[in-house]
């Protein structure tokens, strides 16, 4: 369900000055959506609260009902719901730059089907408190007849900003680095004794001393002092179950350990992170792992607000 809402000012504007109104409202509310960024972290949040929906190691991973009834709670307690269907679509052509080649869209288009509509225009006709609210009613009433008016205007606007941020990513990656002929290996992949493929990001090795490391960071948004603890727990009932697979391939049968690294989105580095990095004589990256955060979140941030990479 999407809640427009728009302020609206001036002096006395006739028929067809209010038809302009409305549509720039409508148009505008295209925009407001692309930049819910505490709404994605909402969702995030309310995703990792049920594991349910995602952890198959849960014997309740197989009941589709509650599965499902999870997912609506979710969009209900976000205002939202599941049913709206947006489509993207888009050709694209390489080009070259300085020896370079990269990606870029030439023409795209949306498919936009809401199942609700929630319209909510202030300041109509100079703040009128009959003709106002009266207007709002009648557009809530018949949304739909309304948005297949617009709806033209909704997919264009769709359309631009997402062809706007891809091309801002694209014109600053090179083509073979987003589709690479053969896919670098950041990270290791292991079939875990649980069923399933779990990717390590780190794996230490202490040889003298026949000790094994499995390391994961990961950035989340700050939301408990507990949470440090809570992720590392988290990393260590996924990753244990892999320890098998590295004791025979590295041929080290010692101690294992899994630690999850928490860091704060906002730039924060929890003191168990901290300890863990100055476990492996590194602490001085600490600086650079703050900075990089914060100018990802802020990157992160930018590009949702206004599709700037």
């Amino acid at each position: 369900m999407y809640d427009t809402r728009a302020d609206h000012k001036g002096r006395t504007r006739g028929p067809q000055q209010e038809d302009r109104d409305i549509t720039y409202a409508l148009f505008y509310s295209v925009l407001c959506i692309m930049e819910q960024v505490l709404f994605d972290e909402i969702l995030i949040l309310s995703v990792e609260e049920n594991p349910q929906i995602y952890d198959k190691r849960r014997s309740s991973y197989k009941d589709e009902k509650m599965k499902e009834n999870t997912w609506l709670s979710i969009a209900a307690s976000l205002n939202t719901n599941l049913d709206n269907d947006i489509k993207y679509y888009c050709d694209f052509k390489l080009v070259e730059k300085d020896g370079n080649t990269f990606l870029e869209v030439t023409d795209s288009r949306t498919e936009l089907q809401p199942s609700d509509l929630k319209i909510n225009l202030e300041n109509l006709f100079n703040g009128d408190r009959l003709l106002g609210p009266q207007t709002n009613m009648f557009l809530n009433e018949n949304w739909q007849e309304v948005f297949k008016e617009l709806s033209p205007a909704f997919t264009e606007a769709f359309s631009q900003i997402f062809k706007l941020i891809i091309n801002n990513v694209a014109s600053n990656v090179l083509y073979n680095d987003l589709f690479p002929e053969k896919l670098p290996k950041y990270s290791v992949s292991v079939a875990s004794e649980g069923g399933g493929i779990r990717r390590a990001d780190i794996v230490a090795l202490d040889k003298t001393n026949s000790k094994g490391f499995i390391l994961d960071p990961t950035v989340r948004f700050e939301t408990s002092q507990t949470q440090p603890s809570e992720v590392n727990k988290e990393k260590q009932q996924i990753y244990e179950p892999t320890i098998p697979y590295f004791r025979e391939k590295y041929q080290m049968e010692g101690t294992w350990e899994v630690h999850g690294l928490m860091i704060g989105a906002r730039g924060t580095i929890p003191r168990s992170t901290v300890n863990t990095i100055k476990t492996f004589g590194i602490h001085d990256i600490i600086p650079k792992i703050i900075t990089s955060t914060i100018k990802g979140s802020v990157a992160i941030l930018k590009n949702h607000l206004y599709g700037i990479s």
